[in-house]
């Protein structure tokens, strides 16, 4: 492909290439139906033809293989070219020699006519054969009264090509249709055109039809289409960019194309038919007359009705303003209030400042009233002398670039062109040029967090270029600490088939490592790491801690592993398994009800003997009701909830069987009595009545402030003194 167009002919080509004939479809009528002096060999030609006691006429569907242009292709010239072949098609002819007849007494022309349908072996008949069109037909012609045997070469069918083009690419080739311009059988005129047959009865070599186009189209468009022809194939440019990754392991220098990674299962094939169907134009003359007049009247409306409105909102606001001068409230009372965090907007929105309690001056006395109408009266500020506060500072994309605390003293933020954070420095590192830094890789995902040196000063110029922080990283690179690498996709080789073999990597992150020092990152000489393996929905499946720098190491208790298994349907973890089959191995498994809620806790250092950790019980409107804790029932906490959903209590304020709703400690009980209980209050008496009236669990609250705003007005709570015997 490159021999015959080279990298300096440019991304767009211009070429002239032959479009070969690819099909030959029949469409005929015969009388008698029974006869057989017509055969099925391949051909291009019409014929109508009346001899004796037999009338028929043929049409011939001719499919050229358009596959072999560029999918992008502009066709800017394209012509027919047909050749004749004597020998009739089988048909008695009494002139062997000659391919052409017309006993008319006119000249006779031929006419090729794109095809709207297709044409289908032994179902196609002459009374239902597909319709056409005449829009850019080509004429062949004049064929002279007698024999003739002329080819017809050259014959200009560009719009008619570009036609079938477009066809082609939306999976409608239906070829051309060749008939006579005289098809009239009564007058037993003999006519036919013949352009090639595959019959070698007689020896005639004559080339099949063809079409010659010219065109122009993109270089990778036109590789697609030369390797398609030379293989066969009917393969998208995208679809031979893998073909080719995954036979070479790279892709070719014609083409920009993604190298994606290859990829060795399954390919789906594209759909090829429209999204989206026709849409019928519905809009009339009527229409149109109805939608003036509508669209008139609407606006004429509302532009009434918001003169209306804006006229009473004028007076409204008018009335509202001016009551200052007649009317006058005051209001006195007794502040309950103690603490107060003060927030600061922009008028962007975003928080500049804040004032915690302790920083806030409150100023209440008759002389600082005083000072503070003064300075209303003069027009100028006068604000408390609050302390301790924190501020921010905003880029104009809302972006922290600055904030200062009361105890952590300055910290500056720079970010990349993309708006990404990747150069911080808080108080203490300015002092000795350090840096904290984050790299991300080419799909915006966190790849590298650590801690650099640099004496060169950060500033946005350089951190929002692409090869300024680059070139500032890359001079600092040695000076790199605590740094955390996170891989993603591919597995990490050293311990796979050994310690653990990881899966299901893609778009996810493999294995993250702590390394001390740039060195020891450069020889991967990391202190800590985790591995990951997934389940095929993305669940961890398998984690491994390798403690590779450190106590354990030495002491040969390097490698951690926690595996998982979860319900694939709803995602819930099942089993964990901390070092399974080893001696420090520890299992947790867990149970859940049809609705996914959690029932049972257990746990087994062997997971053949398990024992149980926690049991749930829930309302039948959801929520939790009860809680049994461990193997022996050592505690039942039962919860009581309001109307509203909010949780009014756990077990009871008594701490007594009588009282709790659970009954635990009575006779009889399996589960021990109650260490703990509290109730809250939101309405007082009004928030919660409980099923059974015999057992009150919670304090009615006698003599608390209610809100009756939602909040929490009180909570009793009974907690027995430490060495009560339950």
């Amino acid at each position: 492909f490159l021999a015959s167009h080279p990298v300096a002919d440019g991304d767009t080509l211009t070429l002239t290439k032959q479009v070969p004939l690819s099909t030959v479809k029949h469409i005929y009528s015969f009388t008698p139906a029974s006869t057989s002096v017509y055969s099925l060999a391949a051909v291009v030609g019409s014929t109508s033809w009346n001899g004796s006691s037999i009338y028929y006429n043929l049409r011939d569907n001719a499919i050229f293989n358009l596959s072999v242009l560029a999918r992008d292709a502009s066709i800017t010239n394209a012509t027919l070219n047909l050749f004749a072949k004597p020998e009739q098609i089988e048909l008695y002819n009494s002139n062997p020699d000659s391919a052409h007849r017309n006993s008319t007494s006119s000249e006779l022309y031929g006419y090729f006519e794109r095809l709207l349908g297709p044409v289908t072996v032994d179902s196609t008949t002459w009374a239902n054969q597909p319709a056409v069109t005449e829009v850019n037909r080509v004429t062949i012609g004049p064929f002279p009264i007698g024999y003739s045997n002329s080819d017809y070469t050259d014959q200009e069918c560009t719009n008619l090509v570009k036609d079938l083009f477009s066809a082609y690419l939306n999976g409608t080739n239906y070829g051309m249709r060749l008939r006579l311009s005289d098809e009239d059988t009564e007058s037993k005129d003999l006519k036919s055109i013949i352009f090639w047959n595959n019959s070698t009865t007689i020896d005639y070599d004559v080339e099949p039809p063809y079409i010659n186009v010219t065109y122009t189209a993109s270089r990778c468009e036109e590789f697609a289409a030369y390797v398609n022809e030379q293989m066969g194939w009917s393969y998208t440019k995208a679809q031979l960019n893998s073909i080719i990754q995954r036979t070479c392991s790279s892709t070719t220098d014609i083409c920009e194309y993604v190298n994606y990674t290859s990829y060795d299962r399954d390919l789906l094939c594209g759909k090829s038919t429209a999204i989206f169907g026709t849409v019928n134009d519905s809009i009339t003359n009527c229409s149109d007359t109805a939608f003036f007049a509508y669209t008139l009247a609407y606006e004429k409306y509302h532009s009434y009705r918001d003169s209306l409105r804006n006229s009473f909102d004028k007076l409204y606001r008018d009335t509202a303003l001016a009551g200052g001068e007649r009317e006058l409230f005051t209001m006195s009372y007794a502040t309950s209030e103690y603490h107060y965090t003060l927030y600061y907007y922009d008028q962007a929105g975003n928080l500049v400042r804040t004032v915690p309690p302790s920083g806030v001056v409150t100023n209440r006395g008759a002389s600082w009233r005083a000072a503070l109408a003064a300075a209303r009266a003069s027009g100028s500020t006068y604000v408390p002398a609050h302390t301790q506060a924190t501020e921010y500072r905003y880029n104009t994309l809302n972006q922290v670039i600055s904030q200062q605390t009361p105890d952590g003293g300055v910290s500056n933020f720079w970010y990349d062109r993309l708006g990404r954070l990747v150069i911080s420095q808080n108080a203490k590192q300015i002092g000795v040029n350090a840096y904290s830094y984050t790299s991300y890789d080419g799909l915006g995902r966190i790849s590298e967090v650590g801690e650099i040196t640099s004496s060169t000063a950060m500033t946005n110029d350089v951190s929002r270029s692409e090869a300024g922080l680059s070139a500032w990283m890359s001079a600092a690179r040695g000076t790199r600490t605590q740094i955390v690498q996170t891989i993603y996709d591919t597995l990490y080789t050293p311990i796979s088939g050994t310690y653990l073999t990881q899966e299901n990597l893609r778009n996810r992150v493999s294995w993250s490592s702590y390394f001390n020092t740039s060195g020891a990152q450069d020889s991967m000489n990391f202190a800590t790491a985790t591995f990951y393996s997934y389940d095929i929905h993305g669940n961890v499946g398998t984690l491994l801690q390798d403690y590779k720098g450190g106590t354990m190491s030495r002491l040969y208790n390097r490698f951690k592993k926690i595996h998982y298994k979860y319900d694939l349907i709803s995602g819930k973890v099942n089993w964990v398994g901390y070092q399974p089959g080893e001696k420090d191995a520890f299992y947790h498994r867990y149970s859940y009800d049809a609705e996914n809620r959690l029932t049972n806790v257990e746990t087994s250092h062997d997971s053949i003997y398990w024992e149980n950790e926690a049991y749930y019980e829930y309302y039948k409107h959801g929520p939790l009701s009860r809680t049994v804790l461990g193997q022996q029932q050592v505690q039942g906490v039962d919860y009581a909830y309001t109307l509203q959903g909010w949780l009014k209590g756990v077990n009871s304020t008594a701490v007594t069987p009588v009282f709790d709703m659970g009954g635990d400690g009575s006779s009889g009980s399996q589960v021990a009595k109650d260490v703990y209980g509290f109730g809250i209050h939101y309405y007082g008496r009004r928030d919660y009545t409980p099923i059974n009236s015999a057992a009150t669990p919670f304090a009615t609250g006698i003599g608390i402030k209610v809100l009756f705003n939602g909040n929490i007005a009180a909570i009793s709570q009974d907690i027995p003194l430490l060495g009560k015997p339950l």
